[in-house]
């Protein structure tokens, strides 16, 4: 059989029907003269345009683009960018992109390259034309103006997007540079003391502070607690219980320099330091016995994490550690059972156990939100629950970021194993934990209800 050629199969071939051969010689030729017309229109076209493209454009713009790196992009960003292409686009006016900018919004385009003073941007923020912008601030100075005229006569480029991780056609909302000056997201500073008010040696360095501020109020300190005072705070504070007797009687005994520095230290020494002050953490963390709902069935294993957290307090185990392993000590320390042991922090929290099969799905989802809300509570200081629905009104957070986020934790099951626990001299018992691979906690699925339908005496 002969094999088909490109333009069909060959006459007589089994695999089909004769096909045709072709265009003429004359079909071919008057389909090129036409291809070359068109061609040739094109190019008289492309001509005519480069030549309206004037040779100091290039130039033009890079002046353009070195104002929009260092005056321009702060001042849309700053003033501009989070109601005009962030939050919403008031007025159909999105800033985002050039494309969006050369646009414009209902008001039409917002500049005109050829006439940089009729541009409606330029007018609106030297308060020549109204509404004046930025809106209910105060107009912008003389060489943030005269930047953005510069820019506009010099093609009003863009290197990127207004936003970082933004496009014009982004809806919802972006995390700003804005966004990003809040105080708690930014990184510690050393700051200098304030001039001591007094000369004690025990001073510590945040009593400058309080003098300072003192001073500026014209006020003064109270007089100094007498020592019994003092160790009946110091106890409740580090410990949580009052002092014994003989406790507050050593104290007033102690003629040394350093006696009160040493009944710090002996009140951190103190194993009840870690059960006073894992209760904070403890609430942080959702941290309870039971699993709540109607039935509020008992967590039978999860003290082990509190056993965890008054361990790293007690030990002064460092904060970062402290954190990790909370987050993922099964990962990164397998073989460490206070590593497995803190997993508990999100093995923790409410578990609805008692459900219908049909109502699996949602719990899970129910989880695993629990489980980013409380990170994100605990670990990052700031909430993200909301943006489950849509995006955050006040924290930095999209929805897209939230389902992001709630993704790394999809593996993460709540399961018992079973450790040689170290706060229980070694001994061998079931812990709450959390990870991948675990065998999920058992349910009791409940049985869809059945309804009888209600009938009158008498009807069929």
């Amino acid at each position: 059989m002969d094999r088909p050629g490109l333009r069909g199969y060959a006459k007589g071939s089994a695999l089909g029907n004769p096909v045709h051969e072709g265009p003429t010689l004359h079909q071919r030729s008057q389909f090129l003269r036409y291809c070359l017309a068109i061609c040739f229109t094109a190019l008289g076209a492309c001509q005519t345009r480069c030549e309206d493209v004037s040779r100091e454009h290039p130039e033009r713009i890079r002046r353009g683009m070195e104002l929009f790196r260092t005056q321009v992009r702060g001042v849309l960003t700053k003033h501009c960018a989070e109601c005009h292409g962030v939050s919403e686009t008031e007025g159909g006016l999105n800033l985002l992109s050039r494309k969006s900018l050369l646009q414009g919004g209902v008001s039409g385009p917002a500049v005109v390259l050829e006439k940089p003073d009729d541009s409606l941007l330029l007018r609106l923020v030297s308060h020549k034309a109204k509404p004046f912008m930025p809106l209910d601030q105060e107009r912008l100075d003389d060489n943030a103006i005269a930047a953005i005229r510069k820019w506009i006569e010099n093609e009003a480029p863009y290197d990127r997007s207004l936003v970082e991780g933004a496009t014009a056609g982004t809806v919802g909302r972006v995390v700003t540079e804005k966004d990003r000056e809040f105080w708690s997201f930014r990184p510690l500073q050393q700051v200098t003391l304030p001039n001591a008010a007094s000369n004690r040696a025990s001073e510590n360095p945040i009593d400058r502070f309080m003098d300072a501020k003192l001073a500026e109020q014209k006020l003064t300190r109270t007089s100094e607690a007498n020592r019994e005072t003092l160790i009946r705070r110091l106890a409740f504070d580090l410990v949580g219980l009052p002092p014994a007797p003989e406790e507050i009687d050593a104290f007033l005994a102690d003629t040394r320099p350093d006696a009160w520095e040493r009944l710090i230290d002996r009140f951190l020494a103190s194993p009840h330091f870690g059960e006073r002050w894992a209760r904070h953490w403890l609430d942080v963390a959702r941290f309870a016995e039971s699993y709540g709902f109607e039935n509020d069935l008992d967590n039978d294993h999860a003290y082990h994490f509190r056993d965890f957290v008054i361990h790293a307090l007690n030990s002064n185990m460092p904060f970062d550690q402290f954190v990790r392993w909370q987050l993922a000590g099964d990962e990164l320390a397998p073989d460490e059972p206070l590593a497995r042991m803190a997993t508990g922090f999100l093995a923790a929290g409410v578990r609805n156990a008692d459900i219908a099969q049909v109502g699996v799905e949602a719990e899970r989802y129910d989880e695993l939100d629990d489980l980013a809300v409380t990170v994100g509570n605990a670990m990052l200081g700031f909430s993200v629950g909301c943006a489950r629905c849509h995006d955050h009104q006040s924290d930095p957070i999209t929805q897209e970021d939230y389902y992001r986020f709630v993704a790394t934790f999809e593996r993460t099951i709540r399961g018992e194993v079973e450790l040689a626990v170290p706060t229980a001299g070694g001994a061998i018992t079931k812990v709450l934990v959390a990870g991948e691979g675990l065998e999920p906690l058992a349910r009791i699925y409940s049985p869809r209800p059945t309804t009888t339908p209600n009938t009158c005496p008498g009807n069929t």
